[in-house]
């Protein structure tokens, strides 16, 4: 347990299991000693990133980094790639979510659908180093 500043602790419980990693062993282990639940795929904790990288990433830049993350787990044996593959190809959301998804983006950006749109159909930066949208904040 490392010690920071205000007494504030941290604690790193999945680097404390077997090596390798196993990602469904080490959710069991959360889920029954602290009551976390499965939200989905790597990353969709949050709405922000969920969304992002549920449809923002491959509407505009053609990355699904589900494929990136299926990818390790059939390396480490433990999906198999019909598996993945199977999961790639499932869409990431579901119409009525994906309107909800997106209302809720908007709103909190404070955009209309119109600069939305505006966005997605820019010329991209890949490889670079500039944020993907400048917000103007």
């Amino acid at each position: 347990m490392k010690q920071f500043l205000f007494g504030y602790k941290e604690y790193e419980p999945l680097n404390h299991l077997e090596v390798p990693y196993n990602r469904l062993k080490a959710q069991d282990i959360i889920e029954n000693a602290w009551g976390w639940r499965k939200y989905g795929e790597k990353h969709y904790e949050n709405r922000y990133t969920r969304f992002l990288e549920a449809y923002t990433f491959p509407a505009r830049h053609g990355i699904d980094k589900r494929i990136a993350h299926y990818s390790s787990l059939i390396a480490s044996d433990q999906i198999s790639r019909s598996k993945a593959l199977k999961n790639v190809n499932v869409r990431a959301f579901d119409q009525e979510t994906y309107d909800n998804e997106l209302k809720f983006f908007l709103r909190k950006l404070d955009i209309s659908m119109d600069e939305f749109d505006e966005f997605m159909n820019s010329e991209t930066h890949q490889g670079s180093n500039k944020i993907l949208w400048n917000l103007d904040i």
